[in-house]
């Protein structure tokens, strides 16, 4: 009977302690900026514009517990190469999914906002268009990992507020540095 007391103790201590470590992350902020450089791509239809994305993505996040963070995100995007034009938008809702006992820190991001553009593209008709956009990612040394790696897919869209709506899809290798 001795073991498995000292079996249940040894588990509530180590329930007490994980639970510490969640409250003490959350409720942590941080701010983060964040530049990639990616390619359009076809995605569910043939893409048309084959140009280049050029963006800039100042964050800011907000730890929800051990697993999810909230993230806001700004969206300024330069388009080069066949077509040239700009997107700015706002990404204010957003989290990040991740491991939370890896030194690399592993995560899916998700996050969703609106833009304008004076991009002049088959695939989107209209100057005032929706943002979808999906990562995977990595921050080496943690918590305190300074530095970040993300593929992520970039869709804009009108959302069918205007017709055709096809999307234009570009895939970028993005990083970031977490301002202290």
């Amino acid at each position: 009977m001795r073991p498995i007391r000292v079996s249940a103790i040894l588990a509530i201590l180590a329930l007490a302690r994980a639970g510490a470590a969640a409250q003490e992350a959350a409720g942590t902020t941080h701010w983060a900026l964040a530049a990639g450089y990616g390619r359009t791509v076809p995605f569910v239809t043939a893409a048309e514009t084959e140009t280049n994305l050029l963006f800039l993505a100042p964050q800011w996040s907000y730890r929800l517990g051990s697993v999810v963070e909230g993230v806001v995100e700004g969206h300024v995007a330069g388009y080069v190469g066949d077509t040239d034009g700009w997107f700015l938008g706002a990404l204010p809702l957003g989290f990040r999914f991740r491991v939370p006992d890896s030194a690399w820190r592993p995560y899916l991001a998700l996050q969703a906002g609106l833009g304008w553009t004076d991009l002049n593209v088959i695939e989107i008709d209209r100057r005032f268009n929706f943002i979808l956009v999906g990562g995977l990612g990595a921050r080496p040394g943690g918590e305190d990992g300074r530095l970040s790696l993300e593929i992520r897919l970039v869709h804009y869209s009108n959302a069918g507020t205007v017709l055709p709506n096809y999307g234009l899809n570009s895939l970028a290798l993005v990083g970031g540095w977490r301002l202290r």
